[in-house]
């Protein structure tokens, strides 16, 4: 897996996701679509992070820690959409 920090030190175009006008229906396993999650919004978190708490060092952890919260709350039966 590629380092988040040099994502976030480039501005790599990995989080810049453009969303539909309408949503697609979700598509494949719970597991594929967690990664294209992931994979769609990583880099725009890491450039966050990254600017939020400005230590190269740590984007990797924070980054990690996001998602595993973010995951945890999409799999509990309780979760309340706004």
């Amino acid at each position: 897996m590629a380092s988040f920090r040099s994502a976030a030190r480039n501005g790599a175009a990995a989080g810049g996701a453009v969303l539909a006008e309408e949503p697609c229906p979700p598509r494949g396993t719970p597991r594929e679509r967690l990664d294209e999650l992931f994979r769609a919004h990583s880099g725009f978190v890491a450039r966050l992070v990254l600017r939020l708490i400005g230590r190269d060092d740590e984007v990797d952890d924070v980054v990690q820690d996001v998602f595993v919260v973010l995951f945890r709350q999409l799999a509990s039966p309780k979760r309340s959409v706004p």
